[in-house]
């Protein structure tokens, strides 16, 4: 008899369990299967592995809501640079910054 709380959960063929599932968070499918706890350990029984799975899909759902995805921001190398040099060098010294500036302009012969 398969209930609705045992579904994604499946046995293998030395006896021990695994799930998985498929969530759908801002209309992008994130999936798993899993067969192993997180501290590399074969479930051994069909209720930790619903259990796992019930938690696995709870942290997704959190994740999602904590950090939701931002846009990607391409960017070119010297924008990138451009930035370290306004705001990530102001407390070195003047020798590596002098260092850094002459990588930056290479003059071919």
């Amino acid at each position: 008899m398969n209930s609705k709380k045992d579904t994604g959960v499946f046995q293998l063929e030395n006896g021990c369990w695994g799930y998985r599932y498929r969530v759908n968070i801002n209309d992008t499918f994130k999936e798993s299967r899993r067969i192993t706890d997180d501290f590399g350990k074969p479930f051994k029984t069909k209720a930790s592995a619903i259990k796992a799975r019930e938690q696995a899909i709870m942290n997704e759902r959190i994740n999602a809501a904590v950090s939701p995805q931002s846009k990607l921001i391409r960017k070119t190398v010297e924008q990138v640079y451009d930035e370290y040099k306004e705001f990530g060098r102001a407390g070195k010294a003047y020798a590596t910054i002098k260092k850094q500036d002459s990588l930056t302009k290479i003059e071919y012969l």
